[in-house]
């Protein structure tokens, strides 16, 4: 049985938009159900965590209560002040209700063009490993700076990728990492892995799941919408 959690309790701080990026709308569909009814439409996920801001509860449901989710059970859940505490909060509400779950994919709500293919191959690799990473080769030149913000040199683009969601994981393993590891920050799952020397498995994800984050973002992902981009 495999879970998904969906994490969209983010404050879209470095958006200007007067709604959150979460719930902007394209095509008259708020911006989180993109990724929720893909994952929804896969076959292998049996029910799906949704992490939001209880402020946002009311009108979540309500969006919800216009779309058919009927064959598989959606939780509703508080995130917390950080992404790190909002995907435990997940964990542990999971592990606190005894929901049998083998193997959790965990996805940002603000990358709404993840694919099917992409999911599907995250949870494949779990048949032989204890966690994955969708990753994304970087195709631009990169340079570090010095403490006086001038060029100090070229790095090696090989040997950097870019991080992306989703990533996937056995149950048991990244609960126990989030609870060991609860009072160090990381910026995402497989971090926690890493730190007990545990291999992740690198996915190819897609220049198409980007993480809105920006008013450009969120006028890339409107022109790609419009131009019926099939995932």
């Amino acid at each position: 049985m495999t879970s998904a959690i969906l994490l969209m309790a983010g404050d879209s701080l470095r958006s200007e938009s007067p709604i959150k990026k979460q719930f902007a709308k394209f095509n008259n569909k708020e911006l989180f159900l993109y990724p929720l009814e893909t994952f929804y439409s896969v076959e292998e996920i049996s029910n799906i965590f949704l992490v939001g801001q209880k402020e946002d509860f009311d009108y979540i449901n309500e969006v919800l209560s216009n779309y058919n989710f009927e064959n598989k059970e959606i939780y509703l859940l508080e995130g917390g002040s950080t992404r790190q505490k909002s995907v435990y909060n997940a964990l542990k509400f999971i592990n606190d209700h005894n929901i049998y779950t083998e193997n959790v994919i965990i996805h940002d709500g603000a990358r709404p063009l993840v694919s099917k293919k992409i999911i599907l191959e995250n949870l494949e690799a779990l048949n032989n490993y204890l966690g994955t990473s969708t990753f994304l080769n970087e195709s631009d030149s990169l340079i570090a700076l010095n403490s006086k913000n001038e060029v100090e040199n070229y790095l090696n683009r090989e040997k950097i990728k870019k991080v992306q969601t989703p990533q996937a994981f056995k149950f048991d393993i990244i609960f126990q990492a989030h609870e060991k590891y609860m009072d160090v920050s990381v910026n995402d799952d497989a971090s926690l892995l890493l730190m007990e020397e545990i291999k992740i498995k690198l996915i190819n994800g897609s220049s198409l799941n980007f993480k809105v984050t920006s008013n450009e973002d969120l006028e890339l992902l409107r022109l790609i919408i419009k131009g019926k981009y099939e995932l």
